[in-house]
């Protein structure tokens, strides 16, 4: 009567789990990759959509004629200064806000930042600022909030009629060969005419 398992048995068992614990393994760090990958592009498209609605809500205080772009030229950060109109209770003469809300984007630090400049008083109709004043903003120190970074495009255009066009891109690398770019843009229509 034989007791126990031979040292060929032993062998053969020990291979075959050996081949299954490779398998068992592969298979889980190609899902903690790929699941790695999934929750950063999520993070990435969650942080687009919230800055575009952030920019949505400010366009839509303004009206055509109190929004500036200035693109971004030779390491000068771009610069979307808007004139909002006060958010007070609904009166007969609105009023605008004393100073510009802008969002800078500069295309080194690929950095979208959110802040104000101010306007000279508070006006009946919206300002537009002078191509010197968008200069002073783009190289503006003071205050700024970081809306999002790896953001590396940052496009405004006016569209026919009370429309603008909003577009960014950003950069995402989890652990790729290639970084992976995602761009979102939106058509956002102005609730003032003026």
């Amino acid at each position: 009567m034989r007791r126990g398992w031979s040292l060929p048995e032993v062998m053969l068992v020990s291979a075959l789990m050996a081949v299954v614990l490779l398998i068992v393994t592969s298979t889980l760090a190609s899902t903690s990759r790929w699941t790695r990958q999934e929750s950063q592009r999520g993070f990435a498209m969650g942080q687009l959509q919230s800055v575009l609605a952030h920019v949505e809500s400010l366009l839509q205080r303004s009206c055509r004629a109190g929004v500036a772009y200035q693109p971004p030229a030779h390491g000068a950060s771009g610069v979307l200064a808007m004139h909002l109109q006060d958010p007070a209770p609904y009166v007969s003469t609105p009023l605008w806000e004393a100073h510009w809300t802008c969002l800078s984007w500069n295309p080194e630090r690929r950095q979208v930042h959110h802040f104000p400049s101010p306007v000279p008083a508070r006006t009946q109709l919206p300002l537009l600022p002078s191509p010197a004043q968008l200069d002073q903003m783009a190289a503006g120190a003071g205050r700024r909030n970081l809306l999002a970074s790896d953001v590396t495009d940052f496009d405004y255009a006016l569209l026919v009629g009370p429309v603008a066009q909003i577009r960014l891109e950003l950069e995402i690398n989890a652990g790729r060969t290639q970084p992976e770019k995602i761009q979102l843009s939106r058509k956002i229509y102005f609730r003032n005419r003026i």
